[in-house]
């Protein structure tokens, strides 16, 4: 599963961890796989890869959290083992890398 958020609003105290963060409220034992700061579109990003349990079940995120301005952009993709997050990532980069933040 492919998700996309938006939000604009005042964030200027907001970093990029906490906003982060905010997506992953409401899942159970996360564990945190890797966490990196990278860029999309001469952006500071974070890109987070965790596990953890919703609804009783067990699946792994990778969020890549984008701020620009006053506006936050969670891309989440969401899947139910490892093995495919790893083969779905390069999608989700791709698709990062073409469309225009603005």
């Amino acid at each position: 599963y492919f998700l996309f958020n938006s939000a604009c609003r005042k964030y200027e105290g907001s970093n990029l961890n906490a906003l982060n963060s905010s997506i992953l409220s409401g899942i159970e034992q996360i564990n945190f796989l890797d966490k990196k700061n990278t860029f999309y579109q001469e952006r500071e990003a974070l890109e987070v890869l965790a596990s953890g349990k919703l609804d009783g079940v067990e699946r792994f995120f990778r969020i890549i959290t984008i701020q620009k301005n006053n506006c936050i952009y969670d891309y989440v993709l969401i899947s139910i083992n490892l093995k495919n997050t790893e083969a779905d990532t390069p999608m989700l980069r791709t698709f990062l890398e073409r469309i225009v933040i603005k």
